[in-house]
């Protein structure tokens, strides 16, 4: 089991991402500005995950990763857990490196919006009012895009909405919460960390205060 982070207050005094709560776009400007938003991400490459994964493995140091997964800049903590502490925003990491290959983790990191948990999936709403909502849809309902009303989860607090089917102009799949391009600006040698810091979570104990 792992031991609540010493780091924890970083979570509580993280921003919560801001456009998780409710906006109001008027008439043509909802479609003008686009909905599915996001930065563009780099080409795949699947020789750059290889080559990050095997430096993670035998050069990697997960005790300078915390230190990265920590840092107040990135917000990784306001967004996920890990034990008993951190953000909701994101998939419980956890047991991450257990349940993820080296490689996962690096094409995760790098392009986290080509393969997203169906739990995890964006979506921005935008109503017949002129809201738009961003955040997730509730996934226990067998097909929530259809659902009527459509229940609307807030990622920041979990609260969930329900919202009348006839009341929604447009549903659209919206890019990974996490920014495209965050990862990439690391240093190598940080990036190289953080991999080997989340390949150790549920696989290696862990001291969470290091």
């Amino acid at each position: 089991m792992l031991a609540r982070p010493s780091y924890a207050s970083i979570a509580c005094a993280c921003l919560v991402l801001t456009f998780y709560a409710p906006t109001r776009v008027q008439g043509q400007q909802a479609q003008a500005t686009g909905l599915a938003g996001g930065t563009p991400e780099a080409a795949y490459s699947q020789e750059q995950v290889e080559s990050l994964a095997r430096e993670a493995t035998f050069h990697g140091d997960a005790g300078r990763g915390l230190q990265v997964f920590t840092r107040p800049n990135l917000a990784c903590f306001s967004c996920h857990k890990i034990g008993s502490a951190g953000g909701i925003i994101g998939p419980d990491l956890s047991l991450i490196g257990k349940n993820r290959s080296t490689e996962q983790i690096a094409e995760s990191l790098l392009w986290p919006n080509r393969s997203v948990e169906a739990a995890f999936q964006s979506f921005k709403i935008q109503t017949t009012e002129g809201e738009v909502f961003t955040g997730y849809l509730e996934s226990s309902q067998a097909k929530p895009l259809d659902a009527n009303p459509v229940v609307f989860i807030d990622p920041a607090t979990g609260n969930k909405k329900s919202i009348p089917r006839e009341d929604i102009e447009q549903i659209i799949p919206s890019a990974s919460p996490m920014p495209a391009g965050l990862f990439d600006s690391l240093p190598l040698g940080q990036q190289v960390d953080l991999i080997r810091f989340l390949k150790s979570l549920g696989t290696e104990p862990m001291d969470m205060a290091y």
